[in-house]
């Protein structure tokens, strides 16, 4: 990340608040049917988790932001499974639930790396990826089928994610 977009030290904690904020904000948008005002709200809220998370790579931050940017993506995926089971879509809204487990199982695995002191990067598909798709599909009124392909690319990637940090807590093999 460049310095320019570096917070200051210290400011990792306040912003993955903020970013929860907006992501409950659309949240509240999307359960109400408003996908068109949450989606710069679920893309704002990613934003500053982007940047929350370049500042905070050991310590007590690196722990805390992956689950905070989840419970960030969980908060806009469990609206989504809120509206769409509300309208008899139960499939739907199994897939926003199925988004839900692969991005906090995505960030478990990134934090419980960072407790062991284990730098494990997040899979192919970030979140700031899955939520730029997510907000795309709300700001097109396609959130519906949107949320399958979401649910993979999360469980997908929050599975190479766990190989990565299976792989850097793996004893060195060779002879000896």
């Amino acid at each position: 990340m460049s310095p320019a977009f570096q917070p200051r030290p210290g400011a990792g904690i306040p912003l993955a608040v903020l970013a929860f904020g907006l992501a409950l904000g659309a949240g509240v948008a999307i359960a109400n049917g408003l996908e068109f005002v949450a989606a710069p709200l679920v893309a704002a809220s990613a934003a500053v988790c982007v940047v929350a998370a370049g500042g905070a790579r050991t310590g007590y931050p690196a722990v805390f932001i992956p689950i905070a940017a989840a419970w960030s993506e969980a908060a806009v995926f469990a609206s989504a499974a809120w509206l769409l089971g509300g309208e008899g879509n139960h499939a739907a809204a199994f897939g926003a639930f199925a988004a839900t487990t692969g991005a906090l199982a995505q960030s478990y695995t990134v934090a419980r790396g960072a407790v062991v002191g284990v730098d494990v990067a997040e899979g192919p598909v970030r979140q700031a990826v899955r939520a730029a798709l997510l907000a795309a599909a709300l700001a097109l009124g396609v959130l519906e089928a949107a949320l399958w392909p979401i649910a993979v690319l999360a469980l997908g990637s929050a599975l190479l994610t766990f190989a990565r940090l299976l792989r850097a807590l793996a004893p060195a093999r060779g002879g000896g």
